[in-house]
């Protein structure tokens, strides 16, 4: 994991195209365990539910991670971290 995350790091040092947000995304996913929420995402990366949704569907046009939103308020979304691992993470919550 850890190896993986120094990968993304120095990917995106040529990324001009990634900001602190993605940055911060893409670590507390690569730093949690399987099947976090959303609500905890939020609170390790320190950023909002719209820059939650933004990040995760510029992480995926720029080749980062595989993100497959479930629409569905009790399944979880998938995320496939390119770079470091594979989580099933994003819980999909109802409100």
């Amino acid at each position: 994991m850890k190896d993986g995350l120094q990968d993304f790091i120095d990917a995106v040092k040529k990324d001009r195209r990634v900001k602190p947000s993605h940055i911060s995304l893409y670590a507390a996913l690569a730093l949690q365990g399987e099947n976090v929420a959303r609500s905890m995402l939020l609170q390790q990366a320190k950023i909002a539910e719209s820059t939650l949704h933004r990040c995760l569907h510029d992480l995926q046009a720029f080749g980062f991670i595989l993100y497959e939103p479930s629409y569905n308020p009790k399944k979880k979304s998938k995320i496939i971290l390119l770079y470091g691992g594979c989580y099933d993470c994003v819980e999909r919550t109802a409100g």
